[in-house]
C-alpha cells in the first residue's frame, strides 16, 4: 500500500511539472541571415570619363626631308560601356569608348629657304576598342587593355610670306592602343576608375602642295598620344 502511494505522488508530481512546461513562453531563434552574396565583376557598365592626353606629332617634309615636332595637349572627355567576365581572380572583358579630345598646338618654324612660317595641329575625337584582363581583389581590379584607336588630326599651315591664308588639312588616323589602371567598385552599382592609354597612329599623306600651289611641300604625318583619366560607371548586376 505504501508503495502504491508513492508511484502514484510520483506520477501526480510528473504531471504537475509537464503541464507547468506547456505554460511557460514559447521561444524560437531568430532566423539565419543569409550569406552575402560574393561580389563578382561579371556584367555589363556603362559611364563617363574626363582628363587630359599630351603627345608628339611628327611632320616630315616628302620634297627634302625635313622634320618638324610639335606636341599637342589638351582635355578629353566622353562616354565608355563594356562588359567583363570573372572566373575566380582572373577577369576578361571588352570596351568601347569614344568622346571629345580637344589636343592642339602651334608653333613657329624656319623653312629651308630660311622663311619664317606657323603651323597648327588640332583633333577633335577620339574612339577606342579594347580588350581587357584584370586581377581582381575583391571590389578593386588592377588590369591592362589594348585595342584600336580612331582620332581626327587637322594640320594647318601658314605662311607670313606668299600666298596668304592658312592651309588646312583633315585626315582621319586609325592606330593601336595599349594602358592599364586600377578599376574600385566603391558602393553598390557603382564604379570608379583611373588609368593611363598610350595610342600610336599610322602615318598619312597630306597633300599641301595642291593646296597651296606648290608653296608647301606634301607631308607625312605620324601621332602619338599619352592620355590619363578617372572615370565612373554603373555596373548592371
Amino acid at each position: 500500500m505504501h508503495q502504491t502511494t508513492v508511484i502514484s505522488a510520483g506520477l501526480i508530481g510528473l504531471a504537475v511539472a509537464t503541464a507547468s512546461a506547456a505554460d511557460l513562453p514559447y521561444r524560437t531563434l531568430p532566423p539565419l541571415e543569409p550569406p552575402a552574396p560574393a561580389f563578382t565583376w561579371t556584367g555589363f557598365y556603362i559611364g563617363g570619363y574626363a582628363g587630359g592626353s599630351w603627345g608628339t606629332l611628327k611632320s616630315l617634309n616628302l620634297v627634302n626631308g625635313q622634320q618638324l615636332l610639335i606636341d599637342p595637349s589638351g582635355a578629353a572627355a566622353g562616354g565608355l560601356a563594356g562588359y567583363n567576365l570573372q572566373f575566380g581572380a582572373g577577369v576578361a572583358g571588352v570596351e568601347v569608348d569614344g568622346g571629345w579630345s580637344g589636343a592642339k598646338a602651334n608653333s613657329p618654324f624656319t623653312t629651308v629657304n630660311g622663311a619664317t612660317d606657323k603651323w597648327a595641329t588640332e583633333s577633335s575625337y577620339v574612339a577606342r576598342g579594347r580588350g581587357r584582363l584584370g586581377y581582381a581583389m575583391n571590389n578593386v581590379l588592377l588590369f591592362g587593355a589594348g585595342g584600336a584607336s580612331v582620332t581626327d588630326d587637322k594640320v594647318t599651315f601658314s605662311p607670313f610670306a606668299g600666298p596668304p591664308g592658312a592651309f588646312s588639312i583633315t585626315k582621319t588616323l586609325t592606330g593601336w592602343n595599349l594602358g592599364g589602371g586600377v578599376d574600385w567598385s566603391f558602393a553598390p552599382n557603382w564604379i570608379g576608375r583611373v588609368e593611363y592609354i598610350h595610342d600610336e597612329y599610322d602615318k598619312k599623306f597630306y597633300g599641301f602642295n595642291a593646296l597651296s600651289a606648290g608653296f608647301f611641300a606634301n607631308k607625312s604625318i605620324s601621332v602619338q598620344a599619352n592620355t590619363v583619366r578617372a572615370g565612373l560607371m554603373y555596373k548592371f548586376w
